[in-house]
């Protein structure tokens, strides 16, 4: 699936992505006995803000109709319209991965998925062994005490 809203569609450190989930709630309004709102000779435009659809006449009259009924959308069973992939920082979500970045993870030799030892998503490994891991931490512990 391509998206639209990014340009990379792989969720990795640096391109922190999430799913975004458009969920629909119904509002209905009565309208009046003969009215046709597509009929551009009689209606100019119409438009709902929260609970109250505006009508725009042509000839300047304007009339607001309150909500009629609206469905009791608990959320544990949404409908869901639309699906879509965004970047965590367009939507406000960066700090879902807040703990995972900043634990420096090696990648997987065959996917490049960060991973500890065991890649989930191929089945290939971050590493030869937990020897090669434990060398690295004492490389990076001696060029700290260097430094």
């Amino acid at each position: 699936m391509a998206s639209r809203f990014v340009d990379s569609t792989k969720n990795i450190k640096g391109n922190r992505l999430v799913l975004v989930a458009e969920v629909v709630s119904f509002k209905v309004f009565k309208l009046p006995d003969g009215l046709d709102l597509e009929d551009k000779a009689i209606v100019k435009e119409y438009e709902v803000e929260c609970d109250t659809l505006t009508i725009q006449y042509v000839d300047g009259r304007e009339e607001e109709i309150e909500l009629g009924w609206e469905d009791e959308n608990d959320f544990k069973h949404p409908m869901i319209s639309e699906t879509f992939l965004r970047t965590a920082d367009d939507v406000g979500m960066e700090f879902l991965y807040e703990d995972e970045d900043e634990e420096e993870k090696p990648l997987c030799k065959d996917c490049e998925i960060e991973t500890k030892k065991y890649c989930d998503v191929c089945g290939g490994y971050g590493s030869e062994d937990e020897d090669e891991e434990e060398e690295d931490e004492e490389k990076k512990d001696e060029e700290k005490k260097e430094e």
